[in-house]
């Protein structure tokens, strides 16, 4: 986090906006996992294979609203693999078994989110979410009968997949469920060079819930008792916030930096009162 400004006076400022709290969800493992289908390609043949492993991990969200939402961002994410997968390809006096462990997908920008984007009737959709892959793929047999081969791949080398993503989200105000979850990804990869590329398909398809933030003061200015009520308790937290990088005063974009523009939305939201 870069700390910008020292809060050492607030002075009159223009309104400015304020973003609401995310929450961290948890990935339901007994309905999510990932399909992952490999497919191994040479000048004289080709083979695919899939095989799928049930998924757990956490995802960092924020919705406009959390009795009824109707703009969502991705902050985070991280998903692991419960199990390794096993591949194997037969063609053309060829036989090659492949072994992928340790898999696992997370968001590869966390300090620039993803979105916003709309929630229409409960249903979200990101065109695109950068998607970093990490584990590896082992490669090995015989090919075209004449030569052996044993290859690692490894998927954190394979850069960033813009990968789409799109559900249903919904939230009472009290939990946040995250409903047919679907991220999808592809990419190839020589693994034999001049002879051998291995192309790659994934569909994670998760449900996650979690605890909508607890309910906070009546705007982003009302960071004190009592709530409801805009009076210097409120200034004084938000110095005190502010001074220690605490994200209750990182009221503004750019999300981690403590500037300015944290000061102007503060004394927006101050300026505005309660409703």
């Amino acid at each position: 986090m870069t700390h910008r400004l020292a809060p050492v006076a607030i002075v009159a400022a223009l309104a400015g906006s304020a973003f609401a709290q995310s929450t961290t969800i948890t990935v339901d493992g007994s309905q999510s996992q990932m399909d992952l289908t490999l497919t191994l390609v040479t000048a004289l043949g080709s083979d695919t294979d899939t095989d799928s492993s049930p998924i757990s991990g956490t995802l960092e969200i924020e919705l406009d609203d959390y009795a009824v939402p109707t703009s969502m961002i991705i902050h985070d994410f991280d998903l692991t693999l419960d199990n390794d997968l096993a591949f194997n390809f037969t063609f053309f006096l060829s036989n090659i078994d492949a072994s992928a462990t340790s898999l696992g997908a997370s968001y590869a920008t966390p300090v620039t989110p993803a979105g916003p984007v709309p929630v229409v009737a409960d249903l979200f959709s990101f065109a695109s979410v950068s998607t970093a892959l990490s584990g590896s793929v082992t490669a090995v047999g015989n090919v075209f009968g004449v030569g052996d081969i044993n290859e690692n791949i490894d998927l954190a080398s394979q850069g960033v997949f813009d990968a789409p993503a799109d559900g249903m989200i919904t939230s009472d105000g009290t939990t946040v469920t995250l409903d047919g979850g679907v991220i999808t990804f592809s990419g190839s990869s020589e693994v034999i060079p001049g002879l051998a590329t291995m192309d790659v398909l994934g569909t994670v398809t998760f449900v996650a819930s979690g605890p909508a933030p607890a309910p906070a003061g009546c705007n982003a200015a009302d960071l004190a008792e009592p709530f409801d009520t805009l009076d210097f308790s409120d200034v004084v937290a938000f110095l005190t916030a502010f001074g220690s990088m605490d994200p209750a005063a990182d009221l503004a974009p750019p999300a981690g930096v403590f500037d300015f523009s944290d000061v102007v939305a503060f004394l927006g939201a101050f300026g505005a009162g309660c409703p």
